[in-house]
């Protein structure tokens, strides 16, 4: 086909196209104006057009690639509308790509290898959802996903949340770890790499980032301290004088169901975890029995655990300033509360020495003092722990003094520690009726010392 003969049958007729196209508008009902261009003739003699949209810069640059196709012959390709817009938005790209170095063979080979076509515009906080999402249509345990959920994301999210996926590097990871989280330990900073690690490979195994590019992946994790690496649990227990302020300071505040909480923790062994799963039904007072359903334990095995004398009276007071209603907060504001509880309370009581709540500290405090005074098997069985006897009787033998543990399961609150001891005064006035008592630091008489 040449210039001379401008007829070809094109779209199941046959055109006499004409030798210079014009651009031609029309305006609408609704108020805009549409271009198109009258591209030649069919055998009857009408027109025969093509809309080239509603923007007019367009419009021409469509118009000048159809004339340049009509001068070379190719018809075809003129009146395909298609490969006009096609060839319009190379030529763009290539003008795009001028000064990189890189031909568009070599920017479209990178684009399909790290990005889907819609990865490019994916932020870090869509990125979030999507990966939450895959976890639950896996099956991953709640408790996984929670940590992602609640530890690792929200500040994540706060600090990057509006970035594009790709656009996050090794620069941003290193500021998040060694900056935004510069308070936590070592061990905390690299547990905090190797889940966002998971996190940006996950994106990977969607399709919607490249592995290679991982920012956290080419991170390397700090080495933990020796703090971190020597703390064991004879570390973490509290001392009684420690205890008594942390449970006084929530009666103080009114904290009835951190007061619950701790009770269960500190008296009854229960898990952190699972003691947030308790309520008054559970809590039998009454039978002086807390009852642990299979599938809020650890272990899924259902755990009867007796209530101490001492737990049954911070169970009430906590109840009553309840009214009767178990109300707990949301773990996130759980965790903020503690956080801030511990910090108070250790800067309120300076003259108790070395006191420090470390994590677990309530769960490994109960043992510490619960294998002194109730023994290996008990302490055993009301922590709900298959550990063996060895394993359990290394970590917490000789931990505690045995007044050390009997002072530890006397601790109450003090209207009822009052009444204990005008009852014990009592029964030592009728008891040694002509002998002037001498009393300790609380007022309870002590024993007569004969010599």
């Amino acid at each position: 086909m040449t210039k001379s003969d401008p007829v070809v049958k094109l779209f199941d007729k046959v055109v006499r196209f004409r030798e210079v196209v014009t651009l031609t508008s029309q305006k609408n009902r609704n108020g805009t104006t549409s271009w198109y261009a009258n591209i030649g003739y069919d055998a009857k003699g009408r027109t025969v057009r093509r809309g080239l949209g509603l923007n007019q810069d367009d419009a021409y640059a469509k118009l000048r690639e159809i004339n340049q196709r009509i001068a070379q012959g190719k018809l075809t390709e003129a009146a395909n509308l298609f490969e006009v817009s096609s060839d319009l938005e190379v030529k763009a790209v290539l003008r795009k790509l001028e000064g990189h170095g890189v031909s568009l063979m070599q920017a479209v080979d990178f684009f399909l290898k790290h990005h889907r076509p819609t990865a490019g515009h994916l932020t870090v906080r869509d990125a979030v959802t999507l990966f939450l999402e895959d976890l639950e249509k896996r099956g991953r345990a709640q408790k996984y996903i929670k940590a992602y959920r609640e530890t690792y994301f929200p500040h994540f999210c706060k600090s990057f949340g509006n970035h594009r996926l790709v656009d996050i590097g090794l620069g941003h990871a290193e500021t998040y770890i060694y900056e935004t989280k510069s308070k936590l330990s070592r061990k905390s900073k690299a547990d905090h790499i190797t889940k966002l690690t998971t996190f940006f490979n996950a994106m990977a195994d969607l399709k919607y980032y490249q592995k290679d590019l991982n920012p956290f992946a080419q991170m390397k994790k700090p080495q933990a301290s020796k703090l971190d690496e020597q703390l064991e649990e004879k570390d973490r227990c509290v001392s009684v004088a420690g205890v008594e302020a942390m449970l006084k300071h929530l009666v103080s505040k009114e904290y009835w169901d951190l007061l619950a909480l701790l009770t269960a923790d500190l008296f009854c062994g229960i898990r952190v975890e699972e003691s947030r799963l308790l309520n008054w039904n559970t809590i039998n007072l009454d039978r002086g029995v807390l009852d642990l359903s299979g599938k809020n334990a650890k272990k899924r095995r259902r755990r009867a655990t007796d209530i101490p004398p001492n737990a049954l009276h911070w169970f009430l007071l906590a109840r009553n300033g309840q009214n009767g209603k178990w109300n707990v907060r949301t773990e996130n504001a759980l965790r903020i509360l503690w956080r801030r509880t511990k910090q108070k309370v250790i800067a309120d009581n300076k003259q108790i020495p070395n006191l420090v709540y470390h994590q677990n500290w309530a769960r490994a405090t109960f043992v510490s003092y619960g294998y002194r005074h109730f023994g290996h098997d008990k302490t055993l069985e009301m922590i709900g722990h298959t550990m063996k006897g060895d394993v359990l009787r290394s970590n917490y033998r000789e931990v505690v003094s045995d007044e050390d543990a009997r002072a530890y399961f006397e601790i109450v609150p003090d209207d009822i520690k009052r009444l204990q001891i005008e009852e014990h005064n009592a029964q030592m006035k009728e008891e040694y009726p002509n002998l002037a008592l001498e009393t300790d630091g609380d007022g309870r008489f002590l024993e007569p010392v004969w010599d």
